[in-house]
């Protein structure tokens, strides 16, 4: 199980926009779709797999009404602990 931590050789790049868009949203959700723009495929399956890891780590929650839908992201219950986690794949 590889480790990667926020402040670590193989940091996750975007979990400081990530962080600032979660707490200038609060409860309210954003949109993982609009998080993705303007980003290659490569950067886009990075960022879902990340998103999934967190979602794990109940940092935070995620919402998809259908397949394929946008997906909804909102602040979890272990969201204010994120700059302290070490994130697992």
């Amino acid at each position: 199980m590889a480790r990667v931590g926020i402040n670590g050789k193989c940091r996750i790049q975007w979990l400081g926009p990530l962080e600032r868009q979660l707490a200038s949203c609060g409860a309210k959700p954003f949109s993982f779709l609009a998080l993705c723009r303007n980003n290659n495929s490569k950067e886009v399956a990075v960022k879902f797999f990340s998103l999934l890891v967190l979602k794990k780590q109940q940092v935070v929650e995620v919402a998809q009404a259908a397949p394929f839908a946008d997906i909804l992201v909102t602040v979890g219950p272990k969201f204010p602990t994120l700059k302290d986690r070490v994130i697992s794949f």
